[in-house]
């Protein structure tokens, strides 16, 4: 059975899935439905266009758009940079040009020596500071097959490192094994670089540049301003130091505080870890002293 376009144009559809013919489905073209179909500049074939591209659309599809571009000379070519850009510009751009080019010798200028090929030995002229050993790439291909290495290339290429494979406990002992890992694991000025290089990337690559923001737990804001009222001082809030947020910090008393969701405990009831290590940084770094306030602190005048 025949299949012919919804919008009744005329068009058999080979694809049984679809309903319309490409390009005929008012649809798909945002809320601007209204429209009408147009010949295709390249294949003369009707397609819809909405009104707000019919100044703008020609072509029914990419592949029409670069087979009618073939062979069509750019306005700009055979024109000189007084026609294009006009005589005070054209001369800025020469005079660029000009200078970037300063000092440098043409490879045509360049001293040259012969040279034999060190495959079928015919001689070459090349550049005196060039690399080149062969005639062609033929010749080079030639004489690299079935070559055979030097002693200390063979060794080279055959030995292993006597590290591969092992532990740190067996190439160094247990104690300077340890030593090591406690190093890695815990350095603080390692860890400082590389939350800082983690925040900059971040801001660079996912907000354009714009300072990062980290979320802010459910009751954080009001508990904060509850503690603003009753002391009667204002905190910044996500102040950064060295790659951690604090959540409320005070330059002219040196206070900080911090908000503790449940995220900050283990399951029995202790701090975890690297809270404490935080804590214990941000206290070292600033000096100040820190207001640690539990998340259902206030909550039931919050609610």
């Amino acid at each position: 059975m025949v299949k012919y376009c919804k919008c009744n144009c005329g068009r058999i559809i080979i694809n049984e899935s679809k309903q319309y013919a490409r390009g005929h489905n008012p649809n798909s073209h945002g809320n601007n439905k209204t429209g009408k179909e147009i010949n295709c500049k390249h294949c003369n074939e009707l397609f819809y266009v909405i009104n707000s591209l019919l100044t703008k659309k020609k072509y029914c599809s990419n592949k029409c758009k670069i087979i009618d571009s073939k062979g069509r000379l750019s306005p700009m070519k055979g024109k000189t940079f007084e026609e294009l850009y006009g005589y005070d510009r054209a001369q800025e751009i020469k005079k660029k040009n000009s200078d970037g080019h300063k000092g440098q010798v043409p490879w045509h200028k360049k001293e040259r020596v012969k040279i034999n090929c060190e495959y079928c030995n015919n001689i070459i002229e090349k550049v005196i500071t060039s690399k080149q050993k062969y005639c062609s790439k033929i010749c080079a291909d030639k004489h690299s097959k079935g070559r055979s290495r030097s002693p200390e290339t063979e060794f080279k290429k055959g030995c292993k490192s006597d590290k591969r494979g092992k532990t740190l406990e067996e190439m160094y002992g247990v104690e300077k094994a340890n030593e090591i890992k406690e190093k890695l694991r815990y350095n603080p000025e390692r860890k400082r670089k590389l939350r800082e290089f983690r925040i900059k990337q971040v801001e660079q690559q996912e907000l354009n540049g714009l300072p990062l923001m980290p979320n802010i737990g459910k009751y954080e804001t009001q508990i904060i301003d509850c503690v603003e009222k009753q002391l009667n001082i204002k905190f910044k809030r996500q102040f950064r130091c060295d790659g951690y947020f604090i959540d409320g910090y005070n330059e002219i008393y040196n206070i900080a505080i911090e908000v503790d969701e449940k995220k900050h405990f283990n399951i029995d009831g202790t701090r975890k870890k690297k809270d404490i290590e935080r804590h214990n940084y941000i206290v070292n770094k600033l000096k100040c002293e820190i207001i640690r306030i539990k998340d259902d602190f206030l909550r039931g005048e919050i609610k």
